[in-house]
């Protein structure tokens, strides 16, 4: 049913594409071989894209399943496959048997001989069955730890992440500590810096000879020199 259906699709598809072809032909005129190349070029380009865009999905799929983690999700899926085929066929067998037995139970006067061949036959079925469900118990412990040790690698792999990032913001925590004592050593000499010129601007207004004017701006540059080698000495240390 679906393969008609995608047979009805590309008809319908190829069908559109003609009719499209004649209406060009037939209403774009001289336009037409301009239109047609450009549509030539798109459908070069999309058939370029397409194809690189799954060699590249191939390449990818190949590398991945060189990793760690691609050969765990192949094993997982091989499992996973191998529980579903073995419950199917444990399935058919189950319904074997419940045939088998019916007919036995509904049949009279059986021949020895049929009679034999048919407990054969459910033994052999009951034998079959025995090791399916074996294979399953073996695929679904295999399953249950391969997706444990999945599990596990992807938490080591978050926690190292998480380290990672503690250690950035530690890193950063420290930077920050920096530049806040770096700021306070700042705003410590900037005020003494508008406290000192304050202090004399008040004593120069009060002053009125030249004689304390002078000592005034001799005293300004003594205590600014004092207070800038106190600085280079804090920065030094």
């Amino acid at each position: 049913m679906a393969e008609q259906q995608n047979d009805t699709n590309w008809i319908l598809r190829a069908a559109l594409l003609f009719l499209l072809f004649i209406f060009l032909l037939r209403f774009m005129g001289r336009l037409f071989p301009f239109i047609l190349g450009i549509m030539l070029v798109l459908a070069i380009g999309g058939g370029a894209f397409f194809l690189w865009s799954y060699l590249e999905k191939r390449r990818q799929a190949r590398a991945r399943r060189t990793t760690v983690e691609g050969m765990s999700e192949e094993r997982i899926e091989f499992c996973r496959e191998q529980i579903r085929r073995n419950r199917e066929e444990a399935r058919q067998i189950q319904k074997s048997i419940k045939d088998l037995k019916a007919q036995m139970a509904s049949g009279e006067g059986l021949a020895n001989k049929t009679r034999e061949d048919a407990l054969r036959l459910i033994r052999e079925f009951e034998s079959e069955l025995k090791l399916r469900q074996s294979k399953i118990s073996f695929y679904e412990t295999a399953l249950q730890k391969l997706e444990a040790l999945q599990r596990n690698r992807l938490l080591a792999q978050s926690i190292n992440d998480k380290e990672l990032e503690l250690k950035r913001l530690k890193e950063g925590h420290y930077e920050d500590l920096a530049d806040m004592e770096e700021l306070r050593s700042d705003v410590e000499m900037e005020t003494l810096y508008l406290d000192t010129i304050d202090e004399l601007s008040l004593r120069l207004n009060s002053s009125n000879s030249l004689e304390s004017a002078e000592n005034l701006r001799k005293e300004l540059e003594e205590m600014t020199r004092e207070l800038g080698g106190r600085g280079d000495g804090e920065m030094g240390g």
